[in-house]
């Protein structure tokens, strides 16, 4: 379930890995939210993370965790189209983009 960073209390567990918006991991699926992190992830800008329910099992962390990383590259390929928006035409522009949509689809992969 999704949980807005206001709400957010110590001992609580991440259900999927959280992200800034470079792609970069903050924190991992399974970590035990401490008062640190959650300072740390206000100073990001994090607006919400999954926590893990614990009347589900655990293997519901993976699945979620699979998700968020669809989500976080789709975020990604959004925000990139409307910085690239205009220049596409551009066979040059465009392989640009798609070479950065890449690079950050192979950086999200290798961070498990």
């Amino acid at each position: 379930m999704n949980i807005e960073i206001k709400d957010l209390q110590p001992g609580m567990i991440l259900a999927s890995p959280v992200y800034n918006i470079q792609g970069l991991l903050l924190l991992k699926a399974g970590a035990e939210l401490t008062e640190l992190n959650i300072k740390m992830l206000r100073s990001w800008g994090v607006d919400s993370v999954a926590i893990y329910d614990q009347r589900k099992g655990k293997e519901d962390i993976q699945d979620t965790e699979s998700d968020a990383d669809k989500n976080m590259i789709s975020d990604i390929k959004t925000e990139l189209m409307s910085k690239f928006e205009g220049t596409l035409t551009h066979p040059v522009m465009q392989k640009i983009m798609d070479a950065a949509i890449d690079i950050i689809q192979k950086r999200s992969t290798t961070k498990r």
